[in-house]
């Protein structure tokens, strides 16, 4: 029972936590800045909050992913509400017919909530080996090395597949491009200092 009750406290503050990331990622990527959101927007970063999450609870791992990721998502889009990003102008009053400009703004309530629950599936489908890879993260051996690169070979496979060649295809933001380049030399770090520390600490000690 007492785990039980630490393991819920736990759930509760991570899933808090959540919550506030995904409010945090509507709030950037409305602001128009152009470095932040390749930190906080990308799968890679969403995915590491679900598996640290996993790797900070000693039980119930998947529910814990699960609450912690839908919890963010549904930050994300009450934050996206607050911000009028679902508001649009009321086409079907009459005022409308005469100047679409002035017609009421109405909120397309069913837009977000289809974005909040496809998003909220997506969660429930990767909750699963999220939890796996965070439950790993302690592990000595090399299972708990591959399950500490997942996130630095993550963000260097999204950026270097997708998320760089898009933004290099047209007009390049430099802001953009440079915050593309600090994640790939971070994940490039993060991936040598680990390899790194693995075999140092796994080599067989000369007699």
């Amino acid at each position: 029972m007492a785990v039980w009750g630490d393991t819920t406290t736990r759930i509760g503050l991570l899933a808090g936590a959540g919550a506030v990331f995904g409010a945090v990622t509507s709030v950037v990527n409305a602001s128009g800045i152009h470095m932040l959101p390749q930190f906080l927007g990308d799968g890679w970063s969403w995915a590491a909050i679900g598996i640290a999450a996993a790797a900070l609870t000693p039980r119930r791992h998947t529910l814990t992913v699960l609450i912690v990721l839908v919890a963010a998502v549904a930050g994300y889009y009450v934050s996206d509400l607050s911000l009028g990003r679902y508001n649009d102008f009321d086409l079907s009053n009459p005022v409308a017919m005469a100047d679409p400009m002035h017609a009421p703004m109405v909120t397309r309530w069913g837009d977000a909530l289809t974005d909040l629950a496809m998003w909220s599936a997506c969660a429930a489908v990767v909750c699963w080996p999220l939890a796996r890879i965070g439950a790993a993260l302690h592990r000595r051996d090399i299972w708990g090395l591959l399950a500490r690169l997942v996130i630095p070979l993550g963000a260097l496979l999204e950026v270097l597949g997708t998320r760089l060649p898009s933004e290099l295809r047209v007009q390049p933001l430099p802001l953009t491009v440079a915050a593309y380049l600090i994640v790939v030399g971070a994940a490039i770090c993060a991936i040598v200092v680990l390899c790194v520390q693995y075999f140092h600490r796994t080599r067989p000690v000369e007699q």
